[in-house]
């Protein structure tokens, strides 16, 4: 192929410009449908009960001065790890105005004589004593409160921890002595009339309860009544001076029963023979 002086040699260029260009779209997310679901939690219900020697001992209305019994406070519920307790502000009263204190605010011991601090195990407390009464009024009337409080979620898992106790002095200091009470052995309790709280625990607990407890979610008052006797005035019987006792037999239903139909028998038979003599006695006396 040549070149000659009639062709034309064209030179093309193009020119592409290039340029950017942000494009976009909305597309809503909607958020996962949930459904609300509650579940109620009972509340702890407790008691206040008055055993006898220990905390497994029988339930007690009437105990001797002196006698060994246990104080015991009991919450019950289906959930126990979510709560804790605080048995606190227990007094005792005499149902004529008397009133003496326990138990203070703060959970702990006012008198080691009439209770000492408490024993927590859960949602148990309790504490053994010996049987004090007034002395004109044989009847206690024990109240307390217990603070229930909601265990810390971290710790719910832990039966020993979570749920703050009370902080009390452990000291043995001499209680104040009683006004007007009856001595006697180191066994019997002197009678209870008037006691004044150790300021040893009053003042020393209240500042460690500020800093060991929870706020109270619910306080419920728990009572236990308890007839307090005793044998101080009693004079003390030499068996020949004690009264005769009448012997007495105890039969059991059927065979009292039994014995009534055999006498009940015995006494028709009896009247039938008798009867029947009569009449044959009466013929005898006819024909001749």
């Amino acid at each position: 192929m040549f070149i000659t002086g009639a062709d034309r040699a064209i030179r093309v260029q193009c020119q592409y410009q290039a340029a950017e260009k942000h494009v976009g779209a909305n597309f809503g997310v909607n958020d996962l449908p949930w459904n609300k679901h509650a579940e109620p939690i009972a509340m702890p219900v407790c008691r206040y009960d008055i055993l006898a020697e220990s905390a497994d001992g029988p339930l007690l209305s009437s105990a001797s001065v002196g006698q060994r019994v246990y104080h015991k406070w009991t919450c019950e519920t289906s959930t126990p790890e979510f709560f804790c307790m605080r048995v606190h502000s227990c007094t005792v009263e005499d149902g004529h105005g008397s009133s003496v204190s326990i138990l203070n605010e703060a959970g702990c011991a006012v008198d080691d004589v009439l209770l000492r601090n408490l024993n927590y195990t859960g949602l148990v407390a309790g504490q053994t004593a010996l049987v004090y009464k007034y002395a004109d009024h044989d009847t206690l009337f024990f109240q307390c409160q217990v603070s229930i409080t909601v265990r810390d979620p971290r710790d719910v898992n832990e039966l020993a921890r979570g749920c703050p106790r009370p902080v009390c002095d452990s000291g043995n200091e001499t209680p104040v002595e009683v006004k007007g009470i009856q001595s006697r052995t180191d066994s019997e309790l002197a009678v209870l009339q008037v006691r004044q709280p150790r300021e040893s625990n009053v003042n020393k607990t209240a500042s460690h309860s500020q800093e060991s407890t929870l706020p109270p979610f619910e306080v419920l008052d728990v009572t236990a009544n308890l007839l307090a006797t005793d044998n101080f005035d009693q004079p003390t019987q030499s068996p020949s001076e004690s009264p005769s006792k009448t012997k007495t037999i105890c039969l059991p239903g059927p065979a009292l029963a039994g014995i009534i139909f055999i006498i009940a028998l015995v006494s028709i038979s009896t009247i039938v023979a008798l009867i029947h003599r009569i009449k044959h006695r009466r013929r005898l006396y006819v024909i001749n």
